[in-house]
C-alpha cells in the first residue's frame, strides 16, 4: 500500500500491514534508473509533501549516504 497520511501510516503499523510512502516510490524509481539524481532531488525539494525528517532521510539515500 502507498500512503502519505500520518493516521493511515499509524493504522498500517498497528495492523502490521506493509506500506510505503510516495517518496519511497520516487527513490525506488531512481534506484532502478528511471529518473536522474538531480531531477529527483529537485522534484523532492519543490514538491516534497512529507515530514522534513523523512525528506532528509530520502535525500541522504539518493546522494549515496551523504547529507
Amino acid at each position: 500500500m502507498v500512503i502519505d497520511d500520518e493516521k493511515g501510516m499509524k493504522a498500517c503499523k498497528a495492523l502490521d500491514l506493509p506500506f510505503a510512502i510516495s517518496a519511497d516510490i520516487a527513490v525506488a524509481l531512481f534506484e532502478k534508473g528511471g529518473i536522474g539524481k538531480e531531477k529527483l532531488l529537485e522534484a523532492l525539494e519543490k514538491y516534497g509533501w512529507v515530514e522534513q525528517s523523512i525528506m532528509r532521510e530520502r535525500r541522504k539515500k539518493i546522494r549515496g549516504g551523504k547529507q
